[in-house]
């Protein structure tokens, strides 16, 4: 069991409202700063906008499916696809407790 839940600020969400657009029309989304920076970093990574990748996830999800929701697998199908075990390896990744306990506290330090 992990030492401590990561801190939230009491009476404050966590999560970040932004306007995306969705194949031209505008929507609002609400998500973990931490997922805004992995669109980014999606987004560097593919040559393509917050906007387009929203879209093209949007075309695809699950008619029952939140578009957060969606957007959240997304991110993770993603980084999960371009993980290797060669790079779990080098990040220390399979020792257990301690890389958890670790992984913690740098989303801490945030």
């Amino acid at each position: 069991m992990l030492a401590t839940p990561i801190p939230r600020i009491r009476g404050r969400s966590s999560l970040l409202s932004k306007n995306v657009m969705i194949a031209g029309h505008r929507t609002s989304m609400r998500l973990e700063p931490e997922m805004w920076e992995a669109l980014a970093d999606i987004g560097l990574r593919e040559r393509a906008n917050v906007h387009e990748i929203c879209t093209a996830v949007a075309a695809r999800k699950h008619p029952d499916a939140s578009l957060t929701a969606a957007i959240r697998v997304f991110i993770m199908a993603y980084f999960r696809a371009a993980a290797t075990h060669e790079g779990h390896t080098r990040a220390g990744h399979g020792a257990g407790l301690p890389v958890l306990n670790e992984t913690h506290e740098r989303i801490k330090m945030r």
